[in-house]
């Protein structure tokens, strides 16, 4: 099935994430979310997980005892025994529960509260807020990690578990930036103060995008529009034409050298998905057990071929 056949008639689901990897890689996007093959689950993004659900619970006012107590240290957070439960059961189910990750949580968490946990003077104060907007032909929606809304602002705090904060060009140019904005701007008339929490960085975990002007959220929405518009076509011609392996994305690629990180869409394997009544792919996953197709859907078994670069049979790179 086609980009063209899966969003023909219907506005396009856009994120910051889909339009990253559209960038880095036009297969990648195309594996991902066009044949939807199963993601590879990986210790950052579990321990990312985790940290979020401890920043949604503790950021309710009844708990507040607890975050102005566990802001001390991760020693402290460790021995709190409702929250290290929490933490720990968790931490089983997307299989991170080793000392080395644990210790990494608990560092997190402590970095999270210690930081102006509860935005001081603000008014209000939402965690895992949703948003959803509407265009001419795309729609936006996601989560945002915490807003802070204060008397003549609103400020906007988006928390990070990467290993490094960004650069120049990333933080001025930052597509979670402008979706936040261009959201918070439809829904308040207010544009935002972001700030994005490092959250492996206890001395200095904090970094400010600059404030956007309208006249770039303007630009923003028809860039979306035009990306839409592209994806609304998107067929197997175009997963070819960008490879990451022949740009700056190159890294993204990996190495199929044993106990080295590799590309989860690089080499062919086999997964189930479950498909509705329309042919539409709803879930994916490796293991046929773990899918839960509801009324209507059948479960199909699939071969991933792997990435036509790297697995392409007696054709000569381009």
């Amino acid at each position: 099935m086609s980009g063209k056949d899966l969003f023909m008639g219907k506005k396009i689901k856009l994120s910051a994430s889909k339009i990253k990897t559209l960038d880095n890689c036009s297969w990648l996007y195309h594996s991902k979310y066009i044949l939807k093959v199963p993601d590879i689950s990986n210790d950052g993004a579990s321990r990312g997980t985790i940290v979020h659900l401890i920043f949604e619970v503790l950021i309710n006012p009844r708990h507040k005892k607890y975050s102005l107590k566990l802001q001390e240290s991760a020693e402290v957070v460790a021995s709190c025994e409702p929250v290290r439960r929490l933490i720990e059961k968790h931490a089983k189910r997307l299989n991170v529960n080793d000392d080395e990750n644990l210790s990494l949580i608990y560092k997190m968490v402590a970095t999270g509260l210690s930081f102006d946990f509860h935005c001081k003077g603000s008014k209000k104060l939402e965690a895992e807020k949703n948003f959803f907007i509407e265009g001419k032909n795309f729609i936006i929606n996601g989560f945002i990690d915490k807003t802070a809304t204060f008397k003549t602002k609103t400020k906007i705090i988006d928390y990070k578990s990467s290993k490094s904060k960004f650069g120049r060009a990333e933080l001025e140019g930052n597509l979670q930036v402008l979706m936040y904005s261009l959201a918070c701007y439809k829904l308040t008339s207010v544009i935002p103060e972001v700030s994005f929490l490092f959250l492996r960085f206890p001395k200095n975990p904090e970094q400010k995008a600059p404030v956007l002007q309208e006249d770039e959220l303007t630009g923003f929405e028809e860039y979306l529009s035009g990306i839409a518009e592209f994806l609304s076509g998107f067929d197997t011609e175009d997963a070819e034409a960008n490879f990451a392996v022949y740009g700056r994305n190159r890294w993204l690629c990996g190495s199929d050298k044993e106990n080295k990180w590799i590309c989860p869409a690089r080499k062919p394997f086999e997964y189930y998905t479950t498909v509705n009544k329309r042919g539409e792919i709803t879930s994916s996953s490796f293991e046929k057990i773990k899918l839960n197709p509801k009324k209507g859907e059948k479960i199909k078994e699939n071969s991933y071929e792997g990435c036509p670069h790297w697995n392409r049979v007696a054709e000569v790179d381009p």
